[in-house]
């Protein structure tokens, strides 16, 4: 895996992660009491954002690390995933 390869595979690791984060852990407006006028009752106030984006690069280097040695070290090699 070149390094084109390894960057698309990190940032696409790094979007799912990000996203199937981004319910998590969040504060509403119902839920502090504090509403915002003209705003949405459930537009979030406490969203740790920084934190999410650093724990999805921690997730999407994981990933990529096992990718990268599956590839490298052929532990699935191409015959084996077509059955030959």
């Amino acid at each position: 895996m070149g390094i084109a390869g390894s960057i698309v595979t990190i940032v696409l690791f790094w979007w799912l992660a990000f996203f199937s984060m981004l319910s998590v852990g969040i504060k509403t407006q119902i839920d502090t009491g504090e509403i915002v006028p003209g705003s949405a009752h459930s537009a979030p106030v406490v969203h740790h954002l920084v934190w999410k984006a650093l724990a999805s690069l921690a997730i999407a280097l994981v990933c990529w690390g096992l990718v990268f040695a599956t590839i490298r070290y052929k532990w699935i090699t191409y015959d084996q995933l077509m059955g030959i």
